[in-house]
């Protein structure tokens, strides 16, 4: 599949869900979103310029923005970046744009960023290998990336089988035109391979669900 097929794929199914996405990730994302902004915020010192890849409404670039030099965020789907522009204007934020953009093909020069978020959105794209590749080349000499990534542990429990089953179903039947079972060492392992080295991680859990946090030196 080329990646005009895939475009239309990814953003048919965020398009549908973008007026629904806040409330959607109220009960289970927020939760993690508050431990997962909180360590954003301790990386930043007012001084980064910061590129969120699949931004979507705009939850974490806005929280960060007044602890970051400039916040960009990028997202395939048209109507997240619309939310996101709408909640822009309403909190008066001058350092934060929104743009609609892919990130398999970041319409940035090499060397831009001091960081890049790739915030749950690792688990949902059909090659997390080149979304990776292509932060690392918008990122600064020394820069680093930043994600959190839904993962599922080991098949050893019930629950951990279920949402291994569920995955596999889910890809089958498109409720999500892509989705992977990933375990921690999956994430660090990817990651690695392409060319970052590994400076800190955590877990965010809530209700069965673990947020694997990454942070990776270019």
């Amino acid at each position: 599949m080329g990646d005009i097929e895939r475009i239309k794929k990814e953003k048919k199914f965020w398009e549908k869900i973008a007026n629904k996405y806040d409330n959607q990730t109220g009960i289970k994302d927020r939760v993690m979103y508050k431990d997962l902004i909180e360590k954003i915020k301790n990386e930043l010192n007012g001084q980064e310029n910061v590129l969120e890849v699949a931004c979507g409404t705009g939850i974490i670039a806005l929280e960060i923005a007044k602890f970051s030099k400039k916040v960009i965020g990028i997202d395939i789907s048209e109507k997240m970046i619309q939310i996101a522009n709408s909640k822009l204007q309403k909190e008066e934020i001058y350092n934060v744009e929104f743009k609609i953009g892919d990130g398999y093909n970041i319409n940035f020069k090499n060397n831009s960023f001091d960081i890049v978020l790739l915030c749950n959105v690792l688990h949902v794209v059909k090659d997390p290998t080149k979304l990776l590749k292509e932060a690392k080349r918008v990122l600064k000499d020394e820069g680093v990336i930043i994600t959190s990534t839904d993962c599922y542990g080991k098949k050893d429990t019930l629950k951990a089988k279920f949402q291994y089953i569920f995955t596999i179903i889910a890809n089958k039947i498109r409720i999500i035109p892509y989705l992977s079972w990933f375990r921690e060492k999956d994430i660090i392992n990817l990651i690695e391979e392409c060319g970052f080295k590994i400076v800190d991680k955590a877990q965010f859990k809530y209700m069965g669900i673990t947020g694997c946090y990454v942070k990776a030196r270019k």
